[in-house]
């Protein structure tokens, strides 16, 4: 005979009805036929051969293998949403023998040629089921050892070649390049692994009235002289006497840093770095902030900031 098809497989959905299945590839022997199931949820099952009947359709001369035959399903017909697979495995063996000058017969030849092609269709069926890479790309680097890659996850490196990783948090699968992030023990460790440096925003959260989760930037009460911090942005300093304010170099700060003060009672003075002017003022120049009249309401409130397109000026 002549393998004419290129398949050993089919697959069938279920309908709930059908429990007869017929399969159009040679099968040399009814225990060279695979059935397996997948029910509705996924789940995939072998069946063992108890759970099923197997007819080889016969030979038809000179053919030595016959063509195809029929699986029935014993039992409660597959239902809907399941799948039944009908797959030939042959043993990779080679069963054929021939004497020395004995007389060759044709089918016997015939039907060894026949076994070794359906074993390159059963070798080709589980190629389409691997996972290759293009035949543009180098060849891959073997997985690690057994004992290296145990309890762990198949990544790709940056040569895409497969490594096995702890990328796992609980049940959550991350990528091998986030699990010193996500497996950091602080939030300055998780930062430095991500190579950004610590916010300084300088607001609070906090729950609103509607129960929705709101920013604001937090009020500091002082009653002596400071020097500002990369940490006071968005800081709205309330100022209970006379004090001084230093500034530091605004090129050490970003563009936009800023924060607010208030005061109604007392005088302030603002002092910024030698190098650095305060609006129009000359460099090194203190701004002095004069109290307004205390019978009139509410305090006077400034806005201080940097400006990256003016640098060493501070703006007010």
């Amino acid at each position: 005979m002549t393998v004419s098809t290129t398949t050993n497989k089919i697959t069938y959905a279920g309908d709930g009805a059908t429990t007869n299945f017929t399969f159009p590839f040679p099968g040399v022997a009814a225990t060279d036929i695979q059935v397996i199931t997948v029910s509705n949820t996924g789940v995939i099952t072998i069946l063992p051969a108890n759970q099923y009947t197997i007819v080889l359709n016969p030979p038809i001369a000179p053919n030595p293998t016959g063509i195809g035959g029929q699986v029935t399903l014993l039992g409660t017909p597959l239902p809907v949403g399941s799948s039944v697979t009908i797959l030939r495995t042959l043993p990779l063996i080679q069963g054929t023998s021939l004497a020395n000058q004995a007389i060759l017969y044709q089918i016997a030849i015939e039907s060894a040629l026949d076994y070794v092609t359906m074993l390159c269709q059963q070798l080709n069926e589980l190629e389409n089921r691997a996972i290759v890479v293009p035949a543009t790309d180098p060849q891959p680097t073997p997985l690690p050892a057994a004992a290296a890659r145990a309890t762990l996850f198949m990544a790709f490196d940056s040569a895409g070649n497969p490594i096995a990783t702890p990328g796992v948090i609980g049940n959550v699968v991350v990528s091998s390049v986030m699990v010193p992030v996500v497996t950091a023990s602080t939030l300055a460790n998780a930062r430095a692994a991500m190579g950004v440096g610590t916010p300084n925003l300088g607001l609070q959260l906090g729950v609103s009235g509607a129960g929705l989760m709101d920013a604001n930037s937090p009020i500091v009460h002082v009653s002596g002289s400071f020097t500002i911090l990369p940490s006071h942005h968005m800081t709205r300093f309330s100022c209970d006497t006379t004090l001084t304010i230093t500034l530091p170099r605004a090129n050490t700060l970003w563009n936009g840093f800023g924060f607010w003060i208030s005061t109604r009672t007392h005088a302030l003075t603002v002092t910024p770095n030698a190098a650095d002017s305060i609006n129009v003022l000359p460099a090194g120049a203190s701004l002095n902030i004069q109290p307004m009249n205390p019978s009139q309401p509410g305090p006077f409130t400034y806005w201080m900031s940097t400006d990256a397109a003016a640098a060493g000026v501070w703006l007010i």
